[in-house]
């Protein structure tokens, strides 16, 4: 048996197979939220092996997806994506430099 952890499955993966490691983001995005809902360190988390990180992860996806949170999660989006817009970002750093 292995005892190679996800920290160095992802590692390796993202080497010599970089599209599927990149694949994973998805569910290594959840790392965090896990940690916390565990009384974990993220730290903790990708020290797991990796199967058993995977199983784990997966298995949170079910609990947290839904239509509220899909709706809060829309919500919150929403003043990020207007703050983030290049054409706002770009007139702000304008506006800035000609104040210099």
């Amino acid at each position: 048996m292995s005892s190679q952890t996800l920290a160095e499955f992802i590692a390796i993966l993202s080497i010599v197979q970089p599209a599927k490691a990149a694949g994973l983001n998805p569910i290594l995005a959840f790392i965090p939220l896990y940690a916390q809902r565990e009384g974990l360190t993220i730290e903790n988390v990708w020290a797991f092996p990796p199967a058993h990180a995977f199983e784990r992860l997966a298995g949170l996806i079910p609990l947290i997806i839904n239509p509220d949170a899909l709706a809060a999660v829309q919500d919150a989006a929403a003043p990020i994506v207007k703050a983030l817009n290049p054409e706002d970002i770009k007139a702000k750093l304008t506006e800035a430099l000609a104040k210099a």
